[in-house]
């Protein structure tokens, strides 16, 4: 497979959890559940989010809760992540809705269950590939970071293409692992990919 050593802004679906109590909710962000994904050549692979690996600060330093993910404008700054954790094999977090004017309706949207679906948008920073003979390729995500939550009308689908930063053009640096141990020819392509980033 060819993965990208620059990428731009990852999407999961996530769930609201609780009843909102002043604008707050609990929600879960991520289970790290094995999803299918598709390289930008068109072909097939599994993803799996470790959770150790995940680094929290972004979003426990009130990262923002977002209308489906346009970070283009503070209008689309619907509320704040208070605290994020890990518990369970899932993220959790607990966020709070704005009670600015412009924002009544989606506040009240949630509270009715009307808008039930969040996805969370990641950087992805370090993978490890796993070859299967017959099977897609597993990419275990070693290193990533939430950087923030949006309340969205249909969720990241599962089987869905990477999503390359649409809003902000950010690219974010990917360290790639193979494991097992590499074969001639793939060692060869590890070899033009830093070619062509101007790294070798």
């Amino acid at each position: 497979m060819s993965f990208p050593r620059q990428l731009g802004l990852q999407h999961r679906s996530a769930t609201f959890t609780n009843k909102p109590a002043d604008n707050q909710h609990r929600v879960i962000w991520t289970t790290a559940a094995q999803v299918r994904r598709v390289d930008f050549d068109g072909e097939e692979f599994d993803e799996i989010l470790d959770l150790a690996g995940a680094d929290l600060t972004r979003l426990n330093k009130g990262a923002p809760l977002l209308a489906a993910h346009d970070s283009s404008q503070l209008a689309s700054v619907v509320g704040v992540v208070d605290k994020a954790w890990i518990s369970g094999g899932r993220g959790l977090a607990d966020i709070r809705i704005s009670d600015r004017p412009e924002v009544a309706g989606i506040r009240r949207d949630v509270e009715n269950g009307i808008l039930r679906n969040l996805s969370v948008g990641y950087a992805i920073n370090a993978v490890r590939i796993e070859k299967r003979k017959g099977r897609p390729d597993l990419v275990h995500v070693t290193r990533w970071e939430p950087l923030e939550l949006s309340i969205v009308s249909i969720p990241a689908d599962h089987g869905a293409q990477f999503v390359r930063s649409e809003f902000t053009g950010k690219q974010f640096h990917c360290n790639v692992h193979y494991a097992p141990n590499p074969t001639a020819g793939e060692l060869q392509r590890r070899l033009l990919m830093q070619v062509a980033a101007g790294r070798a």
